[in-house]
Order: structure tokens, then C-alpha cells, then sequence
């Protein structure tokens, strides 16, 4: 009864982080070079000067990593890499809103947005810290129930059979179509165009994520 249990908190805590990568991705996809000013603040003024420069290709990387992760959280895959890479990912985030709230830029002040789920959803600086800071405790929650199954071994097993798995290059493939459609057509379509065709493209990825990785279970 009480494995039962966990495994419906599990699945509940799975489908909350999985969602959430998956929407961010998807609505920052959107429009991936407005995310990429948001990622040149936060660098400029956070991280690295250097990275200003690369600030379309990290949006784009991003976005493109959310959706992939997302869709192997949904679909139970890889527990150990996903439970260990949402910690890490979630961390990031709670030490970028916590910096941008805590301790803003003496010129700049706090950056408004932290552009986290696009231009439709906006969060101020105090909202967006927040939300990490609940995001960060459901995934350490989520963590301690694969942590179990951690050992160096497992991981590196897990690791190669990724590696090796074709269905891993055709998900990051169709992960990465989002954001090649807004970065290549967002501005020479017609907008309701766009969005048709980019709602689509979306549900397409998902169906055949669902086709590839729940006929095998």
C-alpha cells in the first residue's frame, strides 16, 4: 500500500515537471529571439560578458533541451539522468531569479521578466523566484524517490543505453523542430499562419514522442 502510494506521488511530481518544461519550452519556442534577449540580460549582467554573443544559439539550445527533457520526464524514460538533470536544471534557474531579486545590477536593477514561459506569462522578479523555489523543492522531492537507483553503475549503464537507443537522436531531432520554425519563419509568415502551422508542429512531436516510447513498454 504504501509502494502504491509513492508511486502515485512519483507519477503526480513526473507530470508536474514534465509539464512544465514542456510549456516553458514550447511557449519560449514561440518566439525564440525574443528569449534570446532575455538570455543576453541575464548573461550580461549574471554569467559570462562572453556569452552575449551567444545568445541565440543558448536560447535555442534551451528551449530545444526543455522540450526533450520534458518529453522523457512525461514518458518515465531514463529515470536517473532525468531525475539527477532536473535538479541540476531547476538549481540554475533558483540561483538566476534569486540573483536577478536578491542582488540586482546597481545600473540595471532587477531584469523585469525572466521570460521563462515566453511573452505570454509574464513573472516579475519576486513571482519568478517563487515559482523556482517550488519548482527546485518538487524536483529534489522527485530526486530522493529515484535516488534509490542511483549508483555510478546504474548511471553509467543508463548512459550508454541513451547513447545507443535511436530513438534519442529522433526525439532531440524533432525537439529541435520548434524552435527551427520560429527562428527560420516567425517573421516572413502571416502570424496566424505561423501559429497554426507552429501548434501543429508541436502536437506532432508529441504524438511521435508518445508513438515511440510508450508502444515498447
Amino acid at each position: 500500500m504504501i509502494c502504491q502510494k509513492s508511486h502515485i506521488v512519483e507519477c503526480v511530481l513526473r507530470f508536474i515537471l514534465g509539464c512544465v518544461l514542456i510549456i516553458s519550452a514550447v511557449l519560449k519556442s514561440v518566439n525564440v529571439k525574443s528569449f534570446a534577449q532575455e538570455v543576453q540580460q541575464y548573461s550580461d549582467l549574471y554569467l559570462l560578458d562572453s556569452m552575449h554573443g551567444w545568445s541565440n544559439g543558448i536560447a535555442f539550445t534551451v528551449c530545444t533541451f526543455e522540450l526533450f527533457i520534458g518529453i522523457l520526464t512525461i514518458m518515465r524514460i531514463y529515470r536517473l539522468l532525468t531525475g539527477v538533470t532536473l535538479v541540476i536544471m531547476f538549481s540554475l534557474f533558483l540561483y538566476l531569479t534569486g540573483i536577478n531579486l536578491f542582488f540586482p545590477s546597481e545600473y540595471f536593477r532587477s531584469i523585469e521578466s525572466c521570460g521563462c514561459f515566453g511573452e505570454l506569462i509574464h513573472f516579475n522578479p519576486m513571482s519568478s523566484f517563487i515559482k523556482s523555489v517550488i519548482l527546485w523543492i518538487i524536483s529534489i522531492v522527485f530526486f530522493f524517490f529515484v535516488f534509490p537507483d542511483i549508483c555510478i553503475k546504474s548511471f553509467v549503464e543508463q548512459i550508454e543505453i541513451m547513447v545507443r537507443d535511436v530513438r534519442t537522436y529522433i526525439l532531440l531531432m524533432l525537439s529541435c523542430l520548434p524552435s527551427w520554425f520560429s527562428v527560420h519563419y516567425m517573421e516572413s509568415i502571416n502570424n496566424h499562419i505561423y501559429i497554426i502551422v507552429y501548434v501543429v508542429l508541436c502536437l506532432i512531436v508529441m504524438t511521435c514522442a508518445a508513438i515511440m516510447f510508450l508502444r515498447k513498454r
